[in-house]
């Protein structure tokens, strides 16, 4: 299917308990979570995301509109094309920690005009040429801290930070580029 969760409402709590998501199973464009509407207090936990066939611009989980939310012990994997681990939008006090994303052809975490955001104690494999790891674009208070990021392409990034970036902090992460 295209999307498997569409979060709408707020103080929700997504507990995999160690099973798999299979967004995008049959090539059409989806997310494995995605939320609707200005939601607050969301947590995607233990679970193990996939997009089962390559397709174009899939995300693994998106969130638009959140706040005061968190995805932690999470293992993500994209196949396609210009597709997203984790996608931020107008969005705000999020952390990703503890978690693992390996991409086929595209951006680990994208975080675009979102602000107070943490990514943290995370393992990124960037396969694709001209992607990043983690993608700033717009934001403020980005804390990117003590993640591990391989690129595979010589044209990727380990951390690629466009306008604004008030009083980010970028410490202690390790980026290994081929």
């Amino acid at each position: 299917t295209a999307t498997c969760f569409t979060i709408n409402a707020s103080h929700v709590v997504l507990n995999c308990a160690g099973y798999t998501i299979n967004y995008s199973s049959d090539g059409t464009n989806g997310y494995g979570v995605t939320t609707i509407g200005n939601v607050s207090n969301v947590t995607i936990k233990n679970c193990l995301i996939v997009e089962g066939t390559s397709g174009f611009n899939d995300f693994a989980i998106y969130f638009e509109n959140v706040s005061n939310s968190s995805v932690y012990n999470t293992t993500i994997i994209t196949l396609g094309s210009d597709g997203r681990g984790i996608s931020l939008f107008n969005s705000f006090n999020l952390t990703l920690a503890n978690s693992s994303i390996r991409t086929g052809n595209g951006m680990g975490v994208k975080i675009d005009t979102s602000n107070n955001i943490t990514v943290g104690s995370t393992t990124m494999n960037i396969s694709g040429g001209s992607y990043y790891g983690v993608y700033v674009l717009g934001s403020k208070y980005a804390n990117i801290t003590s993640n591990n990021i391989t690129t595979l392409q010589p044209d990727a990034y380990g951390i690629f930070y466009q306008s604004i970036v008030n009083s980010s902090v970028i410490e202690h992460n390790i980026i290994t580029t081929n």
